[in-house]
């Protein structure tokens, strides 16, 4: 997500296969706990995705589409470490 352009999208395989328009902070303290294919809050329901993640990135900036495309590309020639 992108707090300047307030879009976030989704990238699968190297191919941007959704995107929305975001308002919202992309802040995370040591107070707040991130769950990665579980939501939900509190004591209410939970979601569990259903399937397998590989090579989950989190960066302190939003990239740019190039930059997505290239990390992908990189990682499928096995030079991105």
């Amino acid at each position: 997500a992108d707090t300047k352009s307030e879009r976030k999208q989704l990238w699968v395989n190297g191919t941007k296969v959704a995107g929305a328009p975001w308002k919202g902070t992309a802040c995370v303290g040591n107070h707040f706990r991130l769950n990665v294919g579980c939501w939900g809050h509190g004591s209410g329901n939970r979601y569990f995705f259903k399937g397998t993640m590989d090579e989950i990135r989190f960066h302190n900036r939003a990239l740019s589409d190039r930059e997505i495309r290239m990390l992908y590309n990189s990682e499928k020639r096995g030079k991105a470490k």
